[in-house]
Protein backbone atom coordinates (compact mmCIF):
# COMPACT_ATOMS: atom_id res chain seq x y z
CA UNK A 1 0.00 0.00 0.00
CA UNK A 2 1.24 3.15 -0.96
CA UNK A 3 0.88 6.57 1.02
CA UNK A 4 0.20 5.47 4.03
CA UNK A 5 0.39 9.25 5.92
CA UNK A 6 -2.56 9.51 4.06
CA UNK A 7 -4.95 6.76 4.75
CA UNK A 8 -6.91 7.95 7.29
CA UNK A 9 -8.28 10.69 4.94
CA UNK A 10 -8.86 8.08 2.41
CA UNK A 11 -10.55 5.68 5.01
CA UNK A 12 -12.51 8.52 6.33
CA UNK A 13 -14.01 9.77 2.57
CA UNK A 14 -14.53 6.37 1.63
CA UNK A 15 -16.62 6.07 4.74
CA UNK A 16 -18.40 8.85 4.00
CA UNK A 17 -19.66 7.08 0.65
CA UNK A 18 -20.41 4.16 1.83
CA UNK A 19 -20.31 3.60 5.30
CA UNK A 20 -18.15 1.39 7.73
CA UNK A 21 -16.53 0.20 4.12
CA UNK A 22 -13.13 0.31 5.59
CA UNK A 23 -12.40 -1.03 8.62
CA UNK A 24 -9.27 -0.71 10.49
CA UNK A 25 -7.55 -2.50 13.19
CA UNK A 26 -4.17 -2.87 14.57
CA UNK A 27 -2.00 -1.72 11.18
CA UNK A 28 -4.29 -3.35 8.75
CA UNK A 29 -7.56 -2.41 7.30
CA UNK A 30 -10.08 -4.35 6.01
CA UNK A 31 -12.95 -4.64 3.38
CA UNK A 32 -16.42 -4.34 4.92
CA UNK A 33 -18.64 -4.24 1.71
CA UNK A 34 -22.64 -4.29 2.08
CA UNK A 35 -23.77 -4.59 -0.96
CA UNK A 36 -24.53 -7.94 -2.52
CA UNK A 37 -23.41 -8.28 -5.64
CA UNK A 38 -21.32 -5.37 -4.57
CA UNK A 39 -21.97 -2.19 -5.77
CA UNK A 40 -19.57 -0.09 -8.60
CA UNK A 41 -18.94 2.68 -6.26
CA UNK A 42 -18.06 -0.24 -3.18
CA UNK A 43 -15.45 -1.42 -5.70
CA UNK A 44 -14.28 2.00 -6.76
CA UNK A 45 -14.18 3.26 -3.33
CA UNK A 46 -11.95 0.43 -1.90
CA UNK A 47 -9.65 0.44 -4.99
CA UNK A 48 -8.79 4.44 -4.68
CA UNK A 49 -8.35 3.94 -0.50
CA UNK A 50 -5.92 1.04 -1.32
CA UNK A 51 -4.18 2.33 -4.79
CA UNK A 52 -4.63 6.00 -4.77
CA UNK A 53 -1.98 6.39 -7.12
CA UNK A 54 -4.72 5.15 -9.44
CA UNK A 55 -7.02 7.94 -8.60
CA UNK A 56 -7.07 9.27 -11.77
CA UNK A 57 -8.31 5.84 -13.52
CA UNK A 58 -10.42 5.57 -10.37
CA UNK A 59 -11.81 9.41 -11.13
CA UNK A 60 -12.87 7.76 -14.74
CA UNK A 61 -15.40 5.31 -13.61
CA UNK A 62 -16.47 7.38 -10.41
CA UNK A 63 -19.99 9.57 -9.98
CA UNK A 64 -19.02 13.29 -9.71
CA UNK A 65 -19.01 13.93 -6.27
CA UNK A 66 -16.50 10.91 -5.62
CA UNK A 67 -14.08 12.35 -9.49
CA UNK A 68 -14.13 15.72 -7.32
CA UNK A 69 -13.20 14.40 -4.25
CA UNK A 70 -10.21 12.62 -5.86
CA UNK A 71 -9.15 15.25 -8.35
CA UNK A 72 -8.98 17.86 -5.12
CA UNK A 73 -6.99 14.67 -3.35
CA UNK A 74 -4.26 14.31 -5.98
CA UNK A 75 -3.86 18.25 -5.93
CA UNK A 76 -3.50 18.16 -2.82
CA UNK A 77 -1.07 15.16 -2.67
CA UNK A 78 1.35 15.58 -5.40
Amino acid sequence: MVQLEQLDDRVAIANDFCPNIVGVNDGCIEWCPKEEPLSDLEKLVWWWVVRPELGAAVALEAPLELKRIIGNYILVSY
